[in-house]
């Protein structure tokens, strides 16, 4: 529930920067000031709606570690180096350097891998629960089904 609630957070203040850089745009637009005018008006909001939306990213990665931990699933291995933030696309398969909060988080592919392992380890869990509970379950019916015939039959019978 946490995540919700930090995820709501970062999107209200997210949306909160934007109306504040339309407003801020309104007033240039109207003098018909340059886009290098607007754009040097509004860079402090792009640089922390960036930040937002880096955040929202974390929040989603921080997520489905947790979750994976819970299952003892470890994340991938980063190959990239943490000198190498680049940001170079080919640096790792699975990770991304988020350069405005200096945080790595999983690439869409890496995101699925976790994701698959975490669907695996889930299916063999309710596997082995369902194993022991269908034989379980079919003792209890027979017993019933056999104490209910009894009570029917004896009904019958006075």
């Amino acid at each position: 529930m946490r995540y919700h609630w930090e995820l709501l957070k970062v999107w209200r203040i997210e949306r909160s920067l934007y109306k504040q850089e339309r407003a801020l745009v309104k007033e240039p637009r109207a003098k018909k000031a340059t886009d290098d005018e607007i754009n040097e008006a509004t860079n402090n909001y792009a640089l922390d709606i960036l930040e937002c939306q880096e955040d929202r990213e974390y929040l989603h990665h921080r997520r489905l570690r947790e979750k994976a931990e819970s299952y003892f699933i470890s994340l991938l291995e980063r190959t990239a180096k943490d000198f190498d933030k680049s940001g170079d696309v080919d640096s790792d398969k699975y990770w991304r350097w988020l350069s405005g909060t200096d945080r790595w988080v999983l690439r869409p592919k890496g995101i699925r891998q976790v994701r698959s392992e975490i669907r695996e380890e889930q299916k063999a869990r309710r596997d082995y629960w369902l194993g022991w509970f269908t034989p379980f379950a079919n003792i209890i019916s027979t017993v019933l089904a056999a104490v209910l015939g009894f009570l029917l039959g004896r009904a019958v019978v006075k």
